[in-house]
């Protein structure tokens, strides 16, 4: 991972054995900054995950209703909107941006999703048949 700054910055560098040993005096900071690293750690292993569910998928179909039902999943609402224009989309789910563009058109044809812009919704017989 890069991190590129907007604002001139101050970076303070600590030894790894620093953050991983116990402090001796048991500071509340030290405490918290372990949380917030195993938390950051964790949330990242779980965004791998989910994506990785999306890129086994043997298809850009099965790739694209993967993503859409769990984020419809997430959500909680049969409308949802994703963080994703075409490109970045693409990206996440490893297919061509015009090949994912294709497909999606395909799916909207054949009554499976609808969508405008990065605003989708499943439509229920799709929810219903293969992701319940």
């Amino acid at each position: 991972m890069s991190v590129q700054a907007i604002d001139p910055l101050e970076v303070l560098f600590i030894p790894i054995k620093s953050i991983l040993s116990r402090c001796t005096k048991f500071c509340m900071a030290h405490e918290q900054l372990l949380e917030n690293l195993f938390d950051s750690v964790a949330e990242r292993a779980l965004e791998l995950h989910d994506r990785n569910d999306c890129l086994i998928m043997p298809t850009i179909r099965d790739k694209v209703l993967t993503y859409l039902a769990r984020v419809m999943l997430e959500t909680g609402t049969e409308t949802f909107t994703i963080p994703f224009n075409r490109e970045a989309m693409a990206e996440y789910l490893d297919v061509d941006r015009s090949a994912l563009s294709r497909e999606l058109a395909w799916m909207k044809r054949d009554g499976l999703i609808d969508f405008y812009r990065n605003q989708f919704k499943l439509l229920q017989k799709v929810v219903e048949k293969d992701f319940r």
